[in-house]
């Protein structure tokens, strides 16, 4: 896999991407899924503290209900601690 990096989470492949380009520097409109980047809130904010640790979570992604359940409202919202290995969801809607 020359010129890409990889991000290894034992004993899966997480992500790989070019060299030249970084997967964490986007944010979606409205009604869009995403992984990685930076939270499109519906309402304000909110970052999770991991409960094991004490530090903020990493923001992982983000799922519209509606491509998961038909007539659904919202937005899931994922994050992660990457030193304690808890994983967040939230809801959040108008």
């Amino acid at each position: 896999m020359s010129g890409q990096r990889t991000i290894r989470h034992s004993p899966k492949i997480l992500l790989c991407w070019p060299k030249h380009l970084c997967p964490c520097f986007t944010a979606a409109c409205e009604d869009v899924n995403t992984i990685g980047g930076f939270a499109n809130w519906v309402q304000d904010a909110e970052y999770t503290t991991c409960p094991h640790c004490g530090k903020p979570m990493k923001y992982l992604a983000q799922i519209q209900w509606d491509t998961v359940f038909d007539c659904a409202e919202g937005t899931l919202y994922v994050e992660f601690c990457p030193d304690c290995h808890i994983v967040s969801m939230q809801h959040q809607q108008t």
